[in-house]
């Protein structure tokens, strides 16, 4: 079985009455590839939000490289990556977005 690296368990998440998680359960495991579908304002950002700690949620159980405390999740978040597309660079293909961003960021 492979390493679990990530796993939440009921996540809810609502901004006011609107609930846009409920009750997500996942896994992410060692070595594998996921990709999230869904139409727009489907909780695809609130989730990775949610999982890298910025936005809280209101109720479930997360667990980040094994962590059991909040405060274990958000030391092991700092092993996480995640590039958010910049709209900067929307009419480009892919290849030539990345490329520009990453000059951007080196002159910065």
């Amino acid at each position: 079985m492979s390493e679990e690296l990530i796993k939440l368990k009921g996540i809810v998440k609502s901004y006011g009455k609107n609930q846009v998680l409920n009750g997500v359960d996942m896994s992410v495991n060692k070595g594998d590839i996921y990709g999230l579908i869904g139409k727009n304002g489907s909780g695809k950002t609130t989730l990775f939000k949610v999982i890298l700690g910025l936005s809280p949620y209101r109720a479930g159980e997360m667990s980040v490289f094994g962590g059991t405390s909040e405060a274990q999740n958000r030391a092991n978040r700092k092993r996480i990556g995640f590039l958010v597309a910049a709209l900067y660079y929307v009419a480009l293909p892919p290849v030539l977005s990345v490329k520009l961003f990453e000059k951007k960021e080196l002159e910065f």
